[in-house]
């Protein structure tokens, strides 16, 4: 795990020119998110329910992954990170007999 003092970067709005984001493939994904020198509109969701939820989405806490997060993070990886998504994915087949026992074990998935 990345800590964010250990990485330099700068702030999310210095990338910023003139209204245009420049991408920045030599940041790695989890140093990205780790600045918080802008919101993320996760962040924001939970500033509007009150400051203590926002708190705890800082630190983490019941912090759960969801389907959709893994996907987003698997999708990320793959369009951004082809390297690291060849090493953190497996990609297996939906016929796949180990993928068909899990999903009869995890209906709900």
């Amino acid at each position: 795990m990345i800590i964010p003092e250990e990485v330099v970067i700068p702030s999310l709005l210095a990338l910023f020119n003139h209204g245009e984001l420049h991408c920045r493939p030599d940041i790695p994904n989890e140093a990205y998110h780790a600045d918080r020198s802008c919101a993320s509109t996760s962040g924001v969701k939970q500033l509007l329910r009150s400051p203590a939820h926002y708190q705890a989405y800082l630190a983490g806490t019941n912090r759960k992954e969801t389907p959709a997060m893994f996907l987003g993070t698997a999708t990320h990886s793959r369009v951004l990170e082809p390297e690291l998504f060849e090493q953190e994915y497996v990609v297996a087949p939906v016929g796949d007999f180990n993928f068909l026992k899990y999903q009869s074990a995890n209906p709900s998935s």
